[in-house]
């Protein structure tokens, strides 16, 4: 459900956010947005609110997301020349979806779940923050 809404948030309100801000300091905040989703499970209790939590990180995390590789689609297209730019998008399509990076994603996802990535997320979460905070003006 997290995952739907913040999709279909960003989706909704993307265009004024890029007309308001500009394409970079969308970028960074949908950086910003992630990194508050990655935050999220790192700071959760163990209990209810532990849950509502982690709605709010599938949330924050498909918004971000969505605002990220929409800006990064928009400024591929912008660079490219107009009789390539269909031929840009599908082969950018093809790259991310087809490719055995997915699949093996998917098989150390298993392995990681549970092994690295508590301690990854809190502190990938922790340590992009600054960064990101510097990218927002």
């Amino acid at each position: 459900m997290g995952t739907g809404l913040g999709t279909v948030v960003a989706s909704t309100l993307g265009n004024r956010i890029s007309r308001h801000l500009g394409p970079g300091p969308r970028l960074a905040l949908g950086f910003a947005v992630c990194v508050a989703g990655w935050l999220q499970p790192a700071l959760a209790p163990s209990n209810a609110w532990g849950v509502l939590s982690f709605v709010v990180m599938l949330l924050c995390f498909s918004a971000g997301a969505v605002l990220i590789f929409i800006t990064f689609l928009v400024l591929r297209q912008a660079v490219t020349p107009e009789h390539q730019v269909g031929r840009m998008t599908s082969t950018m399509r093809w790259l991310i979806l087809i490719p055995p990076g997915p699949v093996l994603c998917w098989a150390a996802t298993g392995v990681s779940t549970w092994i690295v990535m508590p301690g990854c997320r809190r502190r990938g979460g922790i340590g992009l923050a600054p960064r990101v905070a510097g990218g927002i003006r």
